[in-house]
């Protein structure tokens, strides 16, 4: 018998579900995913390392790499973007540098969350799916 990771309570083996808290179960295989891509997930949002597993194709293997790894070319479309709007003259390179902070920042808490092996996505990027 499995317990709840949130809530401390028991779980009946091959639930999906906590009876006490409702919170989602992993299975053992998604458990050994994370633990085998924690690293490479958290490579994924450090610059050019995003290549990695592009080159390496691990991402086509791994669900939870291949959520970072989308959530990271999604940053570096965001970063283009704010290139690109740097090139409207007046206010273009204020809201660029706002931009690219704001970018920065949902990069540093993706990687806390990538090492400590969670999926959580943000309100906007959920829809946003570049790799199928």
């Amino acid at each position: 018998m499995a317990f709840c990771g949130k809530c401390g309570a028991q779980i009946p083996d091959g639930a999906k579900n906590c009876p006490s808290c409702g919170t989602t179960t992993q299975t053992q295989a998604q458990k050994n995913d994370i633990e085998a891509n924690k690293i490479m997930a958290v490579i994924t949002y450090i610059g050019v390392l995003i290549l990695v597993p592009l080159i390496t194709g691990k991402y086509k293997t791994s669900p939870f790499l291949k959520f970072h790894f989308n959530q990271a070319i999604i940053f570096c479309i965001g970063y283009v973007v704010g290139m690109l709007i740097s090139l409207i003259p007046y206010i273009g390179s204020f809201v660029s540098v706002i931009l690219g902070l704001g970018i920065f920042v949902l990069q540093v808490i993706s990687i806390i969350r990538a090492a400590k092996g969670e999926t959580k996505t943000f309100p906007i990027l959920d829809k946003i799916k570049i790799i199928k």
